[in-house]
């Protein structure tokens, strides 16, 4: 967090990449509420940095 998110609430969830799969398909087709887009950020980079190209091509056509 840096300095402008000294007000914001924290909590700590650690999603299994099942999760993190899911949510991300989700994401991709069903998109999030606006000001989520730090949060949509970083799951994209947590799936896309775990996997292939060839990886991310399939996982987007399910």
């Amino acid at each position: 967090m840096n300095q402008q998110d000294d007000d914001a609430m924290v909590f700590t969830y650690t999603f299994t990449p099942q999760e993190t799969a899911i949510l991300a398909r989700y994401i991709r087709w069903h998109g999030l509420p606006d000001g989520l887009e730090r949060f949509s950020a970083l799951v994209f980079d947590t799936v896309y940095n775990a996997m292939t190209i060839d990886d991310i091509e399939q996982f987007f056509k399910k």
